[in-house]
């Protein structure tokens, strides 16, 4: 029986539940309208795949979005109370604000000051997962709804197993993904309190951000460190940027205090969010006005000149909760020279519940910056702790407004959808160090490029989600759309150095290095399905088709710098995955997954300083193993991956003759890791967190000017990187938390020729806070004993670079919550 047949016949059966019919006239629009799009898509993608196959393919991915889309199964089924309360598990004392959702649900009910709850479900029987910040997440089937609940949360002081969506874009245990996912809860950012958000994220498994200076970023999430567009950026589920015009520094474009949690997905999640998700994707998530503290207010400042003021807060009325937070941050005379800047970010979000089963969320975030950029420093000014800078005018200044409003509709408790439409509007001008060079044989002459970049975009993102009891079957299928026109140009400056070899000014003449205009159109269509064999065996499998076209306008001649004709040109990509999850009771677990990723050639990289396009996209395949384990009676957690990804077409960047920078595409790369994190908490006062990850990043064909690379180690990937935590929480001394922070740096090589390597490092941090009813006051002591580190070292032909890490700096801040 084909698909479409099979569809009409579940429609004519459920046809008594639909209402007046209006669903069986939608599903004969919708999927005849599917029916022609998915025919002319696969007419057209079949020419690039070469293979009809492919093309039967996408038809019935098609024909699958029409199914789930237009089958909402609205039933007529009698309601349930559950009621209960939740209790610690230590005290056995009512706890209030814990958060109760029904699993896979996007809302749910909080408890009140006595810990007592109630929620209305369809059917029975369902299961409902508790989660509080403090305590370990908890999952309970529920078959009856007669007697009340009384629910005991263990307290932890790091939850591993937390509530996650960006795995599936579904809420779901962590434990009940298939793939290597980390969490940084609003308690572990109250705890770390960074002024930059590196200093929490190098405390995952895995993840380490190179700080650069100036909120300046390289990352490294199963990579070298790198600021290729191998990571996706998010806010909410929707990427801070379009695909093609990838920042390396995108998280400044959140506003990263206020947030809920951050969600770090480690390897390809193409399959679920498309192109440049090969690496790793980080997910930022904005707090649920219904659950947000009323209002806090922060101040801080450190012993180099920066300071910083945050607010946040909440208020809610009926069925209208509103969010808001924002901060503002500036720098002045560091202890690095040039290195002031001013920084403002803001963000709301507003969650109205049209009813029970229906919920509409709109959020709006804007950030600007206006920093100085003050570059890295060569091996003697580094030896000597020369912290002065060789640039004096170069700059970056950024503005990006963000709106969102997503419509959640819980048809009952086996359906529900999900439609998002979005806007963006950014803007980035920089006179980039990184551009200023030398000319050789004038000793007071350089050159450089003025850069400006922006772009605006309308977008659309609408999933639905149907679950089966019998058999116990979930499907999410949906479909992405984006469309980003932008615009770019960079102008040539002719730089004056003075005697002491500093950039110290520039003139712009009339010459034009860049000028064009892409317009990029991102549409896709994905489906996500899962099934438990049994209580403890969960199979689930993604399958993404992305179309990525670049319409390419260059206002320049053939003969100039950036030469390229116009064209349009396009991409297509199916990306799959498929996972699987053993629970094995008692706090342990495993999970293996295979999964694959791509990413096109940014338009910058295709087309800047290019007169013949080559640069292809990069694909990505991975395998992965891992597992967690609850021990000692709860008092250890552990939880490892071990995986192996391989890269074909990677883009590299690589240093020409002439000195310049080139991307050129390896044929192939190898990358393989072992990522662990282990918690111990003997009792209530003393708690040790310990995270890392030991890697290869290896060549397997790559060829740089003539020279063969193969069997090398790609520069700037250490083997060992490795974060550890101390924490006291002294019974007698109530509200006071201290702790010690080892932050470890392996060697690694400078080099892709692995001629030159860095030793590595070792930094410690101190924390102490004091929590006293609604204040809090903290301090924080960065690189304890003032130790020399680089946090990024390179070797040119021309020599080293280093730039230079945190010296011991001093902060102080104070909480106040109303």
């Amino acid at each position: 029986m084909s698909t479409i047949k099979y569809i009409r016949q579940l429609c004519l059966e459920y046809e008594g539940c639909f209402n007046c019919g209006v669903f069986c006239l939608l599903y004969t629009v919708f999927t005849s309208f599917v029916r022609l799009q998915s025919n002319l898509v696969a007419n057209r993608c079949s020419k690039s795949f070469n293979h009809p196959s492919n093309a039967h393919m996408l038809r019935r991915i098609g024909f699958l979005l029409a199914f789930v889309f237009s089958i909402s199964p609205w039933l007529a089924t009698a309601q349930s109370t559950i009621s209960g309360n939740v209790v610690d598990a230590a005290m056995n004392v009512a706890l209030d604000n814990v958060h109760i959702v029904i699993e896979s649900h996007q809302s749910g009910v909080i408890t009140n000051a006595d810990g007592a709850f109630q929620v209305t479900v369809s059917n029975l029987p369902v299961r409902l997962i508790f989660s509080r910040i403090g305590y370990s997440t908890l999952q309970m089937t529920v078959n009856s709804a007669k007697d009340p609940l009384k629910v005991v949360l263990q307290p932890t002081a790091l939850d591993m197993d937390p509530i996650i969506v960006s795995a599936s874009r579904e809420l779901q245990p962590r434990t009940e993904s298939a793939v290597s996912i980390s969490a940084i809860g609003t308690e572990q950012l109250a705890r770390t309190n960074p002024d930059m958000i590196f200093q929490v994220f190098n405390q995952v498994a895995g993840v380490h951000m190179v700080d650069l200076g100036n909120d300046q970023y390289k990352l490294s999430i199963r990579q070298p460190f790198t600021n290729k567009a191998y990571f996706l950026f998010m806010e909410d589920g929707i990427a801070l940027r379009p695909i093609g015009i990838f920042n390396p520094n995108g998280l400044l474009e959140a506003n990263m205090h206020g947030l809920d949690r951050i969600e770090i997905l480690r390897g390809p999640s193409s399959a679920v969010y498309g192109g440049n998700a090969v690496a790793g994707s980080i997910n930022t998530i904005s707090k649920n006005p219904f659950l947000a503290a009323p209002v806090e207010f922060g101040l801080r400042r450190d012993s180099y000149g920066y300071l910083r003021s945050d607010v946040s807060g909440s208020f809610k009325k009926n069925n209208v909760g509103v969010s808001f937070s924002g901060f503002g941050a500036k720098q002045r005379d560091s202890w690095y020279e040039h290195s002031d800047y001013d920084r403002l970010a803001f963000s709301s979000r507003v969650d109205v519940k049209l009813s029970d089963k229906s919920l509409w969320q709109n959020t709006i975030s804007y950030s600007n910056l206006n920093s100085d950029t003050n570059g890295a420093l060569d091996s003697l000014n580094f030896i000597k702790r020369g912290f002065t800078s060789q640039h004096t005018f170069s700059y970056r200044e950024l503005a990006s407004l963000r709106v969102r409003s997503t419509l959640i509709h819980q048809w009952n408790d086996h359906s529900s959808s999900n439609l998002t439409l979005y806007g963006r509007n950014n803007r980035l001008d920089q006179l980039p160090y990184w551009k200023v060079r030398s000319v050789r044989g004038k000793p007071t002459k350089a050159t450089g490029e003025i850069q400006k970049q922006s772009f605006w975009s309308l977008g659309a993102i609408g999933h639905q989600e149907w679950r089966l009891t019998k058999p116990q079957v979930t499907i999410l299928s949906g479909f992405s759309a984006d469309y980003s026109p932008s615009t770019y140009s960079s102008n040539w400056i002719d730089v004056t150095k003075d005697s002491d070899g500093k950039y110290a000014s520039y003139v712009s003449p009339d010459s034009l290095l860049s000028d064009y205009a892409a317009d990029i159109l991102n549409i896709a269509g994905f489906v996500e399905a899962s099934k438990r064999f049994t209580e403890a065996i969960k199979v689930s499998g993604s399958l993404r088709f992305d179309h990525v076209q670049y319409q390419y306008d260059n206002f320049l001649t053939p003969s100039a710098f950036s030469g390229a004709p116009d064209e349009t040109t396009s991409y297509q990509h199916v990306s799959p995955r498929i996972g699987i999850t053993v629970d094995l009771k008692r706090g342990k677990g495993a999970y293996a997954n295979m999964s694959w990723g791509f990413a096109p050639p940014e338009v910058n990289e295709l087309y800047n300083g290019v007169k013949t396009p080559s640069l292809k996209p990069a694909t990505f395949s991975s395998m992965e193993v891992g597992g967690w384990a609850a021990l000692l009676h709860g008092k250890a957690f552990v939880d490892v991956s071990l995986y192996s990804m391989k890269g074909f077409g990677e883009i590299i960047p690589i240093v020409a003759p002439n000195g310049s920078f080139v991307n050129e595409n390896a044929g192939e790369t190898a990358h393989y890791g072992l990522e662990y994190t282990a918690l111990i908490q003997p009792d209530r006062e003393w708690s040790l967190r310990v995270s890392g990850s030991n890697s290869i990043h290896r060549f397997v064909e790559f060829n740089d000017y003539g020279v063969d690379r193969a069997d090398n180690d790609m520069a700037f990937s250490p083997k060992w990187m490795g974060n550890m935590e101390l924490a006291y929480t002294p019974s007698f001394l109530r509200g006071v938390r201290v702790s010690t922070e080892w932050n470890h740096m392996g060697k690694y090589f400078m080099d892709n020729s692995n001629e030159a390597a860095y030793s590595g490092y070792d930094v410690f941090n101190a924390r102490l806070s004091f929590e006293h009813g609604n204040i809090t006051v903290w301090g924080n002591v960065l690189n304890v004993f003032d130790t020399l580190y680089a946090s990024n070292a390179a070797w040119y032909t021309w020599g080293s670079t280093y730039n230079v890490g945190q010296v011991r700096t001093a902060t102080v801040g104070v909480k106040v919550r109303l």
